[in-house]
């Protein structure tokens, strides 16, 4: 929820706030290697959210098993799973979490937040990859399922809005998908360059438009003009599209500076007027002769109202949206599940009766349209539809779906046998109906080798190994392989330190921070616990972009990676450093839970731990797989 007006620099996103997150992923995710290094997208599970803006807002998550703690400041976009901004304290526990962060003198500090919940996940960005069975928007992957993908599945480069749920298999299943290539902005011209009669680029709060042979140009009166009609210190309204990570504009409507955009919840309302609230504000809207409004207004309700600003500062209402109004007064419905029963026009899904055309046609798994009759008892499906005043659906569109999200495994080929292959110790079987791909070219078995990372859709065997459907190739990084420490530091050296294991190397080009400010390599002394950034060494080690020292309340979790030295009754030591297991300490090895018991000395784990003193208690403990 928002309020926008045209007084100095606002800009007005008419559609999902998160249109311009986008356009930035565009140009960030085009330009990766050029990125600065330290910049981190990942998942959580909420936790807490602690502390103020003066102090410091602290959010802490879970992220596979371990600790995670991110600085939020005024900054810092959150949106909860409607595209509207919410506050840090509105984040529920146990939400996931999508966020964008960067290293910072102070440790991860986020720059975009969007909160979602376990079975409602929603990612906005550009599409990095779309192949059969997989969807990775943002960094973020999904495997494609419902009806959205019978009509439009997204190509690579494409900026859409995906919305998805945890499956019960832990993966995420995109349930749809949004294109958002779309894109409205309200604001003053700032600058103007004319290269013809009818193209050009003007700036508009901020951001930089394109204006082509094809953008219609209108006064405010509604009579055409080109692009050497517009000014300076002109307001207008743009309707346009992204294109390759820039704003061409289809519309552009010179505006009336003193009109105001209102959209929030309506909290009263008389014959006079209407007070909505809009963020942490309510804002009261005169009604007059000449008000249209759509919609029923109710306490409640989500409402959008165009106003003018008046000479004495209020605002007079042109148009009242209601949201959810309708001219013929039918309400969307949907509902997903299996058919406990059916007939010749209907099916009961959910304890809901599902009215259908026996003509409809059915969008199935496979991308082969069925009819309603091949419909049976069991099956899976999603409907879309309006509801009936009798409390049924009218089926305007059914989805069969598969009895289960497809088995995904990922990792290196460790080695290749005759039609397998090894990730880690799972035996991945190939036949010669497995589609094996790298981007858009279509590969063999043979073309394989040890050392691919590959991804691979299918199903798990009784005998542990792993059927695959298809067998996605990545193409090979050309990014350095960035990677992090946390924990305080055993020991120094003229340019080295060693922190939980690690030697941490360091040069003239290493930045050291300590609570906001500049420090340098020798205000740092053993104890210190800090957080570096930097880039993984041959030999093991890292050569650190980013020193920061961490403040005492985030300085209690941290990580160790290497071989299990000693196992006592209640403890074990790696690297020399001695850790409590307790009955809390979640063991596993890839998605297999272990006990304690079945940890034995020389097997390499990765241990998320926290301090309380001298005191170093494991949180998860993630046993590697032995090298084949």
């Amino acid at each position: 929820m928002s309020i926008r007006h045209r007084q100095g620099n606002w800009v007005h996103l008419l559609g999902l706030s998160t249109v311009i997150f986008a356009v930035l992923l565009t140009s960030t995710t085009a330009a990766r290697a050029d990125q600065p290094p330290g910049t981190a997208s990942f998942c959580t599970v909420a936790q807490s959210v602690e502390g103020d803006f003066e102090t410091g807002v602290w959010l802490t998550g879970i992220t596979q098993g371990f600790v995670m703690r991110v600085l939020l400041d005024e900054q810092t976009t959150l949106l909860n799973t409607l595209g509207d901004a919410v506050a840090p304290e509105a984040v529920p526990a146990g939400s996931i979490l999508y966020v964008k962060a960067e290293w910072t003198d102070q440790g991860l500090l986020a720059k975009f937040v969007s909160v979602g919940d376990v079975g409602r996940v929603t990612v906005t960005g550009v599409v990095e990859q779309a192949a059969a069975g997989l969807l990775q928007v943002a960094g973020v992957e999904f495997v494609p399922e419902g009806l959205a993908f019978a009509e439009y599945f997204p190509a690579a480069g494409e900026i859409v809005t995906v919305h998805g749920r945890v499956a019960e298999n832990g993966v995420l299943a995109a349930t749809g998908v949004q294109p958002q290539n779309s894109v409205k902005l309200s604001g003053k011209i700032e600058k103007t360059q004319v290269t013809s009669d009818s193209e050009g680029v003007i700036q508009v709060s901020s951001k930089a438009v394109r204006v082509t042979a094809q953008t219609e140009i209108l006064s405010q009166d509604k009579v055409k003009k080109t692009i050497r009609d517009l000014a300076v210190g002109q307001y207008v309204d743009i309707l346009g599209q992204v294109i390759n990570g820039e704003i061409v504009a289809t519309r552009i409507a010179v505006a009336d500076p003193n009109r105001v955009t209102v959209a929030g919840v309506v909290t009263a309302f008389d014959s006079i007027s209407v007070s909505l609230k809009a963020a942490d504000k309510v804002v009261v809207v005169k009604l007059g002769s000449q008000t249209k409004i759509a919609g029923t207004l109710a306490v409640g309700a989500k409402a959008f109202v165009e106003a003018l600003l008046q000479p004495d500062g209020s605002l007079l209402a042109l148009v009242v949206r209601v949201k959810g109004a309708d001219d013929n007064g039918q309400t969307n419905a949907s509902v997903r599940g299996a058919i406990s029963s059916r007939g010749a026009d209907f099916i009961v899904v959910s304890g809901v009766t599902v009215k259908a055309d026996p003509a409809l046609v059915i969008a199935s798994p496979s991308a082969q349209q069925i009819k309603f009759s091949d419909l049976k008892v069991g099956d899976l499906v999603e409907v879309a539809g309006t509801k009936q005043p009798d409390g049924t659906i009218l089926a305007l569109k059914i989805a069969l779906l598969p009895t289960a999200s497809p088995a995904r495994i990922k990792g290196v080929i460790m080695s290749l046998g005759a039609g397998f292959f090894l990730l880690g110790d799972v035996k991945v079987l190939v036949t010669e109906k497995t589609v094996i791909r790298s981007k858009d070219t279509i590969l063999k078995f043979a073309d394989l080798k040890v050392g691919d990372q590959v991804t691979a859709s299918g199903s798990k065997g009784s005998d542990s190994s792993f059927q695959a459907d298809t067998v996605e190739v990545m193409p090979a990084s050309t990014d350095p392989p960035y990677s992090s420490v946390r924990g305080a530091i055993v020991s120094m050296a003229a340019d080295s330190l060693v922190v939980a294991g690690v030697t941490v190397k360091v040069n003239d080009k290493t930045v050291f921070g300590a609570g906001g400010q500049q420090i340098q390599f020798k205000d740092l002394k053993v104890g210190d616990w800090i957080e570096v950034a930097g880039v993984k060494q041959t030999d093991g080690s890292l050569l650190a972009v980013k020193v920061a020292v961490m403040p005492a309340t985030t300085s209690n979790v941290s990580t160790v990676e290497g071989v299990i030295e000693t196992l006592g009754a209640d403890y074990l030591v790696v690297k020399g450093m001695k850790i409590l297991v307790t009955e809390q300490t979640v063991i596993r090895q890839g998605d297999k839970a272990l006990k304690f018991s079945d940890l034995k000395n020389g097997l390499t784990v990765a241990v998320g731990f926290s301090r309380q003193g001298d005191v170093l208690t494991a949180l998860k403990i993630q046993v590697r797989a032995p090298s084949a």
